[in-house]
This record gives C-alpha cells, structure tokens and sequence, in this order.
C-alpha cells in the first residue's frame, strides 16, 4: 500500500503551550461582526486564528468549521501575559447564530478557547419589481419578489396613474390590502396580484416587503394600459339588399317581358 508522511512540525521540549480564553464576539451587525480572544504565550512566539461555523461542535478544535484568518494567523509575542487579539468576519446570514473558540499555538503546541456564540442582526428583505405584464383584456398582473433575509416577512405592491418621487407604502394604491406571507427563508420568493378594470393610460408601480428590520422596496416601473377595442361588429362597411344595382335584375325582366309577347301570339 505504501508509506505516507505527515506534515514536518517543530515543538521545543519543556516550553508551555499558550493560555487562550475566548472573548464576546463585537461589532455584531446584519452580516458582519469581530472575533475576540486572548493568549498568554507562556515565553514563547505564539501565533492566534479562530475556528468558527453555523453548527455547533463538540468541542473546539482545527476541524471544526473555517479558520479566520484563513490561513497564518495574528503575532502574539512571546510575553508571558495575556494578549487581546480579534478577527473580523463579513459575508455572514442575518439573523443566524454562530459558534466560534479563540485558538493559539507556540512550539508547545496549541490550544484551543471555550465554544461561544453570537446571533447577527436581522436586516430588511431584499426586493425586486417584477415587470407588468398585461392581456388582451387590459387587466394587468402586478409582482414581485423578496428575499426575507431569515426573518418572518411580508410583500405587497403599490401602483397609481401618478409617478411618485420614490416608492414608499404611502404611494398609491396597496395590493394585496394585508400583504402576502413570504416566510423566514434565504432565498427569493415571488409574489403577483392581478388589476383589472383600469382606465387606459400609463401606471407606475414597485413591489415591498417588511420584516422585523424595516420595509425595503423594490424599483419603480411603469406600464401601459391601452384604448379599449370598438365595441360591437367588425367595423366593416355593409350593402343591403335594397343598394344592391340594378344591373343584373333590368336583363331578367326583359327576358320575361319577351317570353309574355310569345305566348300571346301562339294563342
């Protein structure tokens, strides 16, 4: 089968690995916040990372989720008291909980902090306006679509025959009147409502959604609304039969006129 072979590493006999304590997690915002820790190098250059993940582990080792930084880590020194060090972290969920330790090694080895958590703060749906689309008929279907961003959420639209300065829940009319479920997903979600009965002309319209951070709206489109079709027939030009010519009917009566004249002289 043959032989494999690890990772060369270097260790000093008699040094002491680090002390690491983890620290509340900072700076917690929608999709960002700041790692903490210390270390206590015990006499020896020590070097600080975190492990951190969305499923809480077992314990805290190098296996457990992503590193940050994702590779090396932060210089501690080699002083024999404990050393603040943190890790900023972006691109995280809203409102999701998240399981992190400190971690530190030195030539004695390395050691790994307590398991905490921390929860990002939720932020508005992220939405879109569908574009209108109208029938034959003139009825219109209005959407849109949300991304509830982990929180329970709401969408609605606004539309009106005025173009609004910008599209807020007090333009226009609001349909549907209380708004459509859309869940507490991370993915987009659409929504539509139909309108009829609307007087030709141009519309303007956006699509909303609200969560427990606040409404956000999506862009502001405009459609068309056209002119009814004539009522009634085709519109084309008709001949009774009383403006019919004459020309075809004057040769038949002749032709009875001379058969009449016939029959009287062969009487």
């Amino acid at each position: 089968m043959g032989t494999a072979f690890g990772e060369i590493v270097t260790f000093m006999p008699g040094a002491l690995a680090p002390e690491v304590t983890t620290e509340p997690a900072t700076d917690i915002e929608g999709t960002t916040a700041t790692l903490a820790g210390t270390a206590n190098p015990n006499g020896t250059e020590a070097t600080g990372w975190f492990r951190y993940g969305d499923a809480e582990p077992e314990v805290c080792d190098d296996s457990f989720g992503a590193r940050a930084p994702s590779s090396g880590g932060v210089a501690l020194g080699a002083g024999t008291a404990a050393t603040p060090f943190g890790e900023a972290l972006s691109g995280l969920e809203p409102s999701s909980t998240y399981f992190y330790c400190a971690a530190a090694s030195n030539l004695g080895g390395a050691t790994f902090g307590e398991v905490a958590s921390f929860t990002t703060a939720a932020v508005p749906p992220s939405v879109r306006t569908s574009e209108p689309v109208v029938d034959a008929l003139g009825a219109v279907t209005l959407g849109g679509a949300a991304d509830p961003n982990g929180s329970e959420a709401t969408g609605w639209l606004r539309y009106d025959s005025v173009e609004p300065d910008a599209c807020d829940d007090t333009f226009g009319t609001r349909v549907p009147a209380d708004g459509v479920s859309l869940g507490a997903g991370r993915d987009e979600v659409p929504f539509s409502e139909l309108v009829a009965d609307l007087a030709p002309g141009t519309y303007y319209v956006c699509a909303l959604a609200s969560n427990e951070a606040g409404v956000a709206t999506g862009e502001l489109l405009a459609f068309e609304i056209p002119e009814a079709p004539p009522a009634g027939g085709c519109g084309c030009r008709t001949v009774s039969a009383r403006s019919m010519p004459l020309i075809g009917v004057l040769p038949i009566a002749g032709l009875i006129l001379l058969a009449l004249r016939r029959r009287r002289r062969r009487a």
